[in-house]
């Protein structure tokens, strides 16, 4: 993906630099409570005013800077002219199952939407001149749209080892799961509702489908109307509607 003079590349990755948001609440009360004070402003689009989640981010590049040679990178960001490494920004390996990781979108506003582990994995907004995320796509539902509950899986979220692929698309942002309907959340996220709303598996026959998961995963692709997607090995096409 090339924006705003950068370069940035995904490479199958080893590691991350992963701040301390805090993850798999539901086997921890601590997480939950968290979930439940943050998860309204969070939703409403505020998680710059959630201080531990900025400062964890900041403690984590500090750390970087302090210590190279302990991180392992599976984020890129390369000057456009020289070829150069521009810049180092939190970021998680997930979303990620088998073979290259889908690569960031670009949504209306000009962030780049990349996976982020929260209390599971999701996807956050990442703001290129801010070097953070900005932002975390959830809408305080879970994945059934209603109000999240105690030990609820949050709307859009799922496991860290699955494939999943990110496209942009006007207010919505298209998260397609390499095996849809499998272990987690096929869906878009509608930036001026700031709501999930989960897309029903399309494929047809299982019949050539492996766990590999394809050895990585295709982004959807716009085209008329149509959105096209590739799934269980099948091609789907379905309407923007």
């Amino acid at each position: 993906v090339v924006h705003q003079g950068k370069v940035l590349i995904r490479p199958m990755g080893r590691g991350g630099l992963t701040p301390g948001f805090p993850f798999i609440w539901f086997s921890k009360a601590s997480h939950y409570s968290w979930l439940m004070q943050y998860g309204p402003t969070i939703a409403a689009g505020q998680l710059t005013q959630v201080q531990d989640a900025m400062a964890a981010q900041d403690a984590i590049i500090a750390s970087y800077m302090a210590n190279p040679g302990n991180y392992t990178k599976n984020l890129y960001i390369l000057d456009g002219a020289t070829g150069q490494e521009a810049m180092v920004v939190p970021h998680w390996t997930s979303q990620t199952m088998n073979g290259a990781p889908t690569p960031p979108c670009v949504d209306r506003d000009g962030n780049l939407v990349v996976p982020v582990t929260f209390v599971r994995s999701g996807w956050g907004r990442l703001s290129l001149s801010q070097g953070r995320i900005i932002d975390l796509l959830y809408d305080h539902r879970n994945s059934r749209g209603d109000p999240m509950g105690s030990d609820d899986r949050p709307a859009g979220t799922g496991n860290i080892d699955e494939n999943l692929n990110v496209t942009c698309a006007g207010n919505l942002i298209l998260a397609m799961h390499t095996q849809e309907g499998n272990a987690s959340y096929t869906g878009a996220f509608d930036l001026d509702a700031r709501r999930w709303t989960r897309i029903a598996a399309g494929h047809r026959s299982e019949e050539m489908s492996t766990n590999t998961q394809g050895g990585g995963g295709n982004p959807a692709s716009i085209a008329d109307g149509m959105i096209y997607h590739i799934s269980w090995n099948e091609l789907i096409a379905r309407t923007a509607q």
